[in-house]
């Protein structure tokens, strides 16, 4: 993990999809063998980039649809009583057994949360840190040789249909640096469905201090009457170095390097913050962070913490009154 950066304007490198329309995943493996040129970073793009989840419908919604930059194709969870499971590829039936249950609740009076596949085999966990993270999944495996931080992403879902809004209610973004042991990056409990009518992503700034070459995203709860995940697009952005993304300071007064200090020891502490959408720049950064954490399980803290301007404050009256007193 290399040192937090000084504060700059440099552009994060695109990810996936890739911002070269001709190169698009045909299956759950793709080699790059030729630069994408990248106007920030000398980051080449070479390399092997693998895509899983933790299942889905059928060869049509595989997963690596999810980063093809296409809004007609998109990558749909199994469900119950799938006919297409068993004439599928070999690929998608070894994912799991088949699911005799849908996976989210289809609630009509709340949000419907994760109740897995109806069987252990099919009932996903993620171990974050100690703990178990249930939901469907999708994970991007990025080239070996060079970690990134990540700095944005995005998520495409469908055009609502009958006022359903497809959006996740509640996720989680963890990163990696061997597939197995997963640390927090990134995770949002929404009150609001985000609405993707408009075929626009909806975008989340971070600012995060650990880089990884596995990124997944785990979705425990949908808003209701949704019994399936489906998404059109997962897009990444990231810096081969950490650089500070000033959009997760939207809604600020100002942006002062003590502020900056405050944050990058919050940072620190807990290598985890709560992102900010960009629809939400009309507001303070601190009172959405903290009215997204409401009903955090795991009671991470805000990485805005006020708390820790008062020893600034006292240093500074102290330093003020021997500086008068010294010259009396």
């Amino acid at each position: 993990m290399s040192s937090v950066s000084s504060l700059n304007n440099i552009a994060p490198i695109q990810l996936v999809p890739f911002t070269d329309n001709d190169i698009l995943f045909t299956s759950s493996k793709l080699t790059v063998t030729k630069p994408i040129v990248d106007n920030s970073f000398n980051y080449s793009h070479m390399g092997d980039y693998v895509v899983s989840a933790s299942s889905f419908k059928n060869d049509t919604c595989a997963p690596f649809h999810a980063f093809n930059n296409l809004s007609t194709s998109y990558w749909e969870t199994d469900s119950s009583g799938n006919a297409d499971f068993n004439n599928q590829s070999s690929e998608q039936r070894s994912y799991s057994a088949a699911y005799i249950q849908n996976p989210y609740s289809n609630s009509t009076m709340a949000n419907s949360s994760y109740q897995g596949g109806g069987l252990k085999a099919n009932n996903w966990s993620t171990m974050v840190g100690q703990n178990p993270i249930q939901g469907e999944w999708l994970q991007i495996t990025l080239p070996s040789q060079q970690p990134i931080f990540l700095y944005k992403y995005s998520i495409l879902t469908p055009v609502p249909v009958g006022g359903i809004m497809t959006f996740p209610s509640k996720f989680m973004v963890v990163g990696s640096s061997d597939g197995v042991n997963w640390d927090y990056v990134d995770q949002q409990n929404l009150s609001t469905p985000r609405d993707t009518s408009d075929g626009k992503p909806v975008v989340f700034n971070l600012n995060v201090t650990k880089n990884y070459n596995y990124y997944r995203l785990i979705v425990s709860e949908m808003f209701k009457q949704n019994s399936v995940l489906r998404i059109n697009e997962w897009a990444l952005y990231g810096t081969t170095e950490h650089v500070v993304n000033k959009e997760t300071f939207v809604g600020m007064n100002s942006f002062s390097p003590i502020t900056y200090e405050i944050s990058q020891r919050k940072i620190k502490y807990v290598d985890y913050k709560n992102s900010v959408s960009l629809e939400e720049q009309n507001k303070k950064a601190e009172s959405y962070i903290l009215q997204n954490q409401k009903d955090d399980p795991t009671n991470l803290q805000n990485n805005i913490d006020t708390s820790l301007l008062l020893p600034g404050v006292l240093i500074g009256i102290l330093a003020l009154s021997f500086h008068y007193y010294s010259r009396r």
